[in-house]
Parts: C-alpha cells; structure tokens; sequence
C-alpha cells in the first residue's frame, strides 16, 4: 500500500483560515500547521508529498539495513511552457555508516544471455531517420492546422449515421463522392504540401496522377505513375496484408473508426515520390509519411457543391488519405530508399498516421468541431505511438500488462525495429539528442505545438510511455483485439474529447472520470514519474508505481547489450538520477511544467534519517504556480 501526504488549500496558497465569529465576538486562534512529514517506508512503499509547507521540511526515517529510495521532485504545473527554478538541501541527522553505492544498481537480465542476431541502429549514415522524421511530420500538421484556422476552413461535412452509434447525422458534400476502387484505376490527387514544410490552401505543389495496385476491404494503394517503379505484386499484397491484418483492426478498436467523406470505402494509402522529395538530398529533413488535415476540409470546388472562397481550403483532397514514400535506391528524389526499407518503414508510420487521421475525424466530422478543436499535441502525438506499439503487439501476438521483457518482444526482430524500437528510443536513447529519460527534468512535455530540435523528439518518449502507464492503470478490465485489457474504451473517450471536444489535460481527467479512477492530473503524474524510475525494482510495489506492459530495466540492458543497439544505449538504464548518498547537498535545478527531477539516497549499511528540504532559489517555499509535489519510493 502507499501513503499519501497533501497540504489543504490554505497551505497551498499560505493562508490561514479562520473559523466565523459572531458579531463582536472572539476569534478562535488559526490551528496549528500540520507536523513536517516523517516517511518511514517499507521496501515498495511510495508517498506523495504535496505543497510549499510539506516540501518545505521532510524526514525520511532511516534504520538498520541496505536502504535505496528513488525521489522525483515534481512540477505538475499544467502550464505548457512553465519552467521552475527550484532548491533541494538534504543532509542526515547523523553520520552514515557506510558510502553511497551508485544510484541504479546492474540487473542482470534474460535478455543478455539470449544468443541470435542483434536489432537494427537507428543510424544511417550517422543521420537518425526515423527521429527527423518525427520532427519534419509534426511542423508539417501544425502548418496546416494554422493555415485552416487562419482561414476560417470548415470540414468537409455536409447524410451517414456515426459508425460508433452515437446518433450523430453527419451530412457529407455528394456529388464529390467516388466510387470503390478496382485494381488498376485512376484517380487524381492534389499535393499540398510545400517544399518547405508548409501546407497551402492556394497553392498545389503537384498533382499526382495515381494507379490502384492493391484494394482491401479497408484500404487502396495507390501508385503514382510518375515513377512507378519499385515495389511488385508481391510488395503491394504484403502491406496491404499487414494494414488491414494489424493496422486497421487496432486503430479502429481503440480509436474509432473513420467517416469515409469521399464514399469510396477505403483509406488511400498514396504511394509517391512527391513525399520522398519532401526530405531531400541533404539527410538534414526526413518524412517517410503523413497525413494532413487540410483533406478533410471543404475544398470550395463547384463541381462538389463548394460553398464560396470563404471558409475552405482549395487544396482538399476531400478524402481520407496517408502519404507515403516511394522506394527510391539511387536516391533519384531524395534521400536514398532501398525497397525493403521502405517497404518495412510504410506499415509502421501507417499505424502512427491512421490514428491522427481518425482522431481528426472523431472531432470535426462526428463532433461537428473545427480545426481549432484537434487534440493537443502531445496528447495527438502520444496516441499516435501507442497506436504503433499496440499494432507491434498484436503483429507478434503479445498482450498489454504482460511485463514484457527485452527477450519477450525482440524474439521477433521484424516486429520490434518496424513498430517498437523508435518508441524506446525517444523515450531512453542515449545518444545525440537522447530520449526523455535522459533528461527529464529540462524537456517541454505537455507541448500545444511542436518544441522543435531534441525537445521535439523528447516530449515523444514522454507522451508515449505516459499513454501506456494510463492505460495500464485507468483501462477498464476486460479484453480487447490486444489482450490484457479493456483500455481501448479509455483511449476512444481521449480521442472524441466528449461533448464539448475537451483537449489536454482537462481531456484526459475527464476521460479518467468516465472510465478509470477519476484522478486529478496531479495525481496521475505524481504515480507515473515515480514509475519510470520505480518499475520491476521491488517486491510487492503498488500496481501504480508501475509499468505494466513493460518490464523497462529489462528492455534497456538488452538494447544496451544488443550489438545493433548499444551505441545509441550506451548505459544499461537511461533515466538521469543524481545520487544524495546519505550526505550533505545543496542541488538548484529547474523543473518543466509536468515533469521531474530524479534523485537517490543509496546505504549498504544502516541509514541514518535523513532530512530534505525543497524550496525555491531564494529559499523560499515554492509558489503554488509550480504545482510542486515529491513522489518516494523504497526500492531496498
């Protein structure tokens, strides 16, 4: 079990309350203020210390034994660009009895007696793809989202009855409407995304004449004809195979399904070299593929009912569509692409970009939104990577809250580096830029926009491996097309945003209301950060101190040990923690809004108490706008 500490409202705000009094009567004296917290924690215990005055003077108690706890100095501040100074002096009531040892002691792990092959780099040619990949496709959206709102566009809904049941009649323009695909059709696309990443609602950067290749019950590849070349039959069926197997069935369980505004019945999945040009020669700009929401919006043509110049986007496909690269091996359009890459790359950013595309539409087709009411980034963004590793897991027949150890989910190499190993490197890579476990503390998580640089590529690792600790946790029981969980019903209240199409962190709390434990965000996040320092490290620990689909010491000794992988996990565990040792310190840092700074007090003998105060850079308790709170956790 854990404990909880938290201040009232008055010692949050420094206000003391005082009790009404009759008319000219005595006031009773304010009470006294609570006794500084005193933490004696048994090994997997955890406590929450919450408020200027708790943090202000904290005991941990100490006593005979190895003892090893791991702190996460927290801002739970819902503040996007928040950033707070902050002060952490510790010192013991009496002399340890023996050194400090490291702060995160070598696991020894199944995954590093495994014998086989090893997994891919995620360098090429020192450039790491799939990370500017990442960056190019984020500045991309957010380019359309301002170019529609800056126009006012509206959707291109104009009578179909929700497939999810909920009522809605969501009229669509008709007569722009095509018919189901066959095998060998043509079908013009507008291409508006600029050579610089912008998206335009004026101007057509090319228009692609396209060739059905392959057509399932939920998806048509199409070919553009100005190459044509590269993939084969065979090449066509296996993707296609693996979309409507994985890809559709996952993202339409946990996310919804989509709205079909062109009527054919399928998703186009575009195969063109207009996409590859977007990442040119230079390896500095990679997209391996897109979805962009200007398609969904009203394109003004009259010959599909358009309504006047005002309020629509020219460049509407008016069509669910993913964009995606072309194999190109000589490097004719960019950078270079062999056929097995490409071919291996295309499924796995289909599972991420489907579910930007069917989160839009949950919103402004089915909740008659606009494009002011898409989700927030890095909620968008998050569930966009869970929709890769959920698809990774059903691939290779693997269930959430399962503790998946690095042998468990590297077993099958394909599936790992096509839907897994990018999701754990923006979360812990050590190398160039580094995951969001490298440095917490300074990345910028819950974004509204794209950070851009490492921030951009940080913020990632963060939302993903939240998504999946909320999952975990504020799933309902039950089971789904992945096993281990009902979670599908919490993500799919995330991605609609209910009623009045919340965002962010009011839309998370509010889908945790309807579904899971009804947590404020202060709550959620103060068990989550302690999590990822805390996971698979002691016996009996809270469920909620947890990972639960992951055992991740276990996944990062393996990609550490792996000779595919160690260069970029250049240590067995990724998460920064600077140890205190049970001695004198006086640490200053900042924290960003809604995340942490990881500590540990480590003793292979017998522990003294040892006192904390955390305050601000002036000395001062920290003020409320931090939203400051202490999460401890015992590993030993």
């Amino acid at each position: 079990m854990s404990a909880r500490y938290a201040t009232g409202l008055a010692a949050l705000l420094g206000l003391a309350v005082l009790p009404l009094a009759g008319c000219g009567g005595p006031t009773e004296p304010p009470p006294p203020p609570p006794p500084p917290p005193s933490l004696d924690l048994a090994v997997g215990e955890s406590a929450v210390v919450v408020g200027g005055a708790q943090l202000s003077e904290m005991t941990i108690k100490g006593g005979p034994g190895p003892r090893e706890y791991a702190i996460a100095v927290q801002s739970a501040s819902r503040l996007s660009s928040g950033n707070w100074p902050m002060s952490l002096a510790g010192e013991s009531a009496a002399p340890a009895q023996a050194a400090a040892v490291p702060a995160r002691r070598v696991r020894s792990s199944q995954a590093a007696d495994q014998p086989g092959g090893s997994l891919a780099s995620r360098d090429l040619s020192s450039v790491d793809l799939p990370a500017l990949h990442q960056i190019s496709e984020l500045v991309m959206r957010s380019s359309a989202r301002r170019e529609l709102q800056r126009r006012g566009a509206r959707p291109a809904r104009g009578p179909v009855t929700d497939p999810e049941g909920s009522g809605l009649a969501v009229s669509f323009r008709t007569s722009r409407r095509v018919l189901v695909p066959a095998v060998g059709e043509r079908r013009d696309f507008l291409f508006s995304v600029q050579p610089d990443l912008t998206v335009s609602c004026e101007d057509t950067a090319a228009v692609i004449n396209a060739s059905a290749k392959a057509v399932g019950e939920h998806f048509a590849i199409y070919r553009d004809l100005q190459e044509n070349s590269g993939f084969t039959a065979a090449d066509y069926a296996e993707i296609l195979a693996a979309l409507e197997d994985f890809v559709y069935p996952v993202n339409t369980s946990y996310f919804g399904e989509p709205a079909d505004i062109d009527g054919n019945e399928r998703i186009v999945v575009l195969v063109t070299e207009e996409t590859n040009k977007l990442s040119g020669a230079s390896g500095l700009t990679f997209i391996a593929g897109f979805f962009v929401p200007s398609d969904l919006s009203d394109s003004g043509d009259p010959e599909g009912s358009g309504t006047s110049a005002d309020g629509v986007c020219a460049t509407s496909n008016e069509a669910e569509i993913l964009y995606l690269i072309a194999p190109d091996p000589d490097g004719t359009y960019g950078i270079p692409h062999t056929v097995d890459f490409t071919k291996k790359t295309v499924i796995g950013v289909s599972a991420h970009e489907l579910q930007h595309l069917i989160g839009a539409e949950r919103r402004l087709i089915f909740g008659s939104g606009d494009f002011g009411d898409l989700e927030d980034t890095w909620v968008d963004e998050g569930l966009s990577h869970v929709a890769e590793e959920l698809t990774g897991l059903a691939a290779a027949g693997l269930s959430v809250r399962s503790n998946l150890s690095f042998f468990e989910i590297a077993t099958n190499t394909e599936v790992f580096n096509r839907f897994h190993l990018a999701n754990f490197s923006r979360l812990g890579q050590t190398s160039g830029c580094g995951g969001w476990m490298k440095s917490p503390e300074d990345t910028q998580t819950i974004v509204l926009e794209d950070p851009s640089g490492c921030s951009g590529l940080r913020y990632r690792g963060f939302a993903w491996i939240f998504m999946r600790w909320l999952g975990d946790h504020e799933g309902p029981a039950g089971s789904g097309v992945v096993p281990g969980s009902g979670e599908a019903a919490l993500f799919r209240e995330i991605v609609g945003g209910g009623p009045t199409l919340m965002t962010g962190i009011p839309n998370i709390e509010r889908a945790v209301a309807e579904v899971g434990s009804g947590r404020s965000w202060e709550a959620l996040l103060a068990d989550f950060l302690i999590a990822t320092a805390a996971d698979d490290r002691a016996e009996g620990a809270p469920p909620r101190t947890q990972i639960l689909t992951w055992d991740l010491p276990d996944v990062f000794l393996g990609l550490h040990v792996d000779e595919g992988t160690r260069q970029n996990f250049d240590v067995p565990f990724p998460l920064e923690i600077e140890s205190l040792g049970f001695t004198t310190v006086q640490e200053q840092f900042s924290v960003r809004s809604s995340t942490a700074k990881y500590f540990s007090l480590v003793s292979d003998a017998t522990a003294p108490d040892y006192e904390i105060r955390l305050l601000d850079t002036a000395g001062l308790p920290i003020t409320g706008d931090a939203a400051a709170q202490l999460t401890i956790f015992r590993v030993r």
